[in-house]
């Protein structure tokens, strides 16, 4: 039985020595003549269906406001049954999540003319994140609303309300897109 044991063994770690000897090989072909060619690489940039993608693809939010904004992108206001494109007219849309929501309005296109999205206890960006706690080093960051108000003219205007305590007080911050105190 120990016998039948090591031979197993052994021949699955003979492949994934093999596996390993592949992928080197792989690597070090002559296509691939160091890690500089990878980091100077521009990827060029496509642009989305439509102008709310473009706008919210340059900022990078964390999972939360990433996954309702998708909610948001995917929807599909042709398909539904209040859809009528027999002349001018706009759709508000409700999103719910856990953590989040947003009220969008749509055109006849299903465009997005605006959208008002709240977001609740985020990954504050890291900068964010830093800056309050070298203003205030006795307080921690007690909870938080990012606000992000899409407007088709007008773009994205992003607002950050943090609560942060200390042992004796809480103290609410407003920050702007800019991690500009407000």
């Amino acid at each position: 039985m120990k016998h039948s044991i090591l031979i197993l063994l052994s021949i699955v770690f003979i492949n994934v020595l093999n596996a390993q000897e592949s992928l080197m090989a792989y690597l070090n072909s002559p296509e691939i003549k160091s890690t500089e060619e990878f980091r100077n690489l521009s990827v060029p940039e496509i642009p989305y269906e439509n102008e709310y993608q473009n706008v919210i693809a340059s900022i990078n939010p964390g999972k939360i406001i990433r996954a309702l904004q998708k909610d948001i992108v995917a929807y599909k206001l042709k398909e539904k049954s209040v859809f009528d494109d027999s002349e001018a007219a706009t759709y508000s849309v409700s999103f719910k999540r856990k953590q989040s929501k947003a009220s969008v309005t749509y055109d006849n296109n299903a465009e997005i003319l605006s959208s008002k999205e709240v977001y609740y206890n985020v990954n504050l960006p890291l900068e964010l994140r830093i800056k309050i706690l070298r203003k205030y080093p006795n307080y921690n960051i007690e909870s938080s609303k990012a606000k992000y108000v899409y407007d088709k003219d007008d773009g994205l205007n992003i607002l950050y309300k943090i609560w942060i305590k200390d042992k004796k007080r809480k103290v609410p911050l407003v920050f702007n897109a800019n991690f500009e105190i407000i």
